[in-house]
């Protein structure tokens, strides 16, 4: 199959405009559906009062809201006051870690 050269970048992906490709548009819904039903298993199980989510992707505001709102769907009602925000630091988390395992061991 062939690959479009302009989604080679999962924030080019992910990005609203480029939804207009019925067939970009459906891999990302499925993706979605994927994820929120991964997190509604993970809240089944753990009941946690919020899930926070990260990493490059997350980064747009447009698709916590569509997991979120997926997750609402397929979450039973009892789970239903749990909250899904995106983590503060993005897709940074790791250049943070890295940097404080660095400065750690200089001391």
């Amino acid at each position: 199959k062939k690959i479009n050269k302009d989604y080679l970048n999962g924030r080019i992906i992910f990005a609203e405009e480029n939804q207009k490709d019925p067939k970009l548009a459906k891999v990302i819904q499925d993706w979605t559906f994927e994820v929120a039903l991964g997190l509604t298993s993970l809240i089944h199980i753990f009941d946690p009062p919020a899930i926070i989510i990260g990493g490059g992707v997350m980064e747009q505001e447009h698709l916590i809201k569509k997991i979120s709102m997926k997750v609402k769907e397929l979450i039973m009602e009892n789970y239903s006051d749990v909250s899904i925000i995106k983590a503060s630091l993005g897709n940074k988390a790791g250049i943070y870690g890295a940097a404080s395992l660095h400065l750690k061991s200089e001391n």
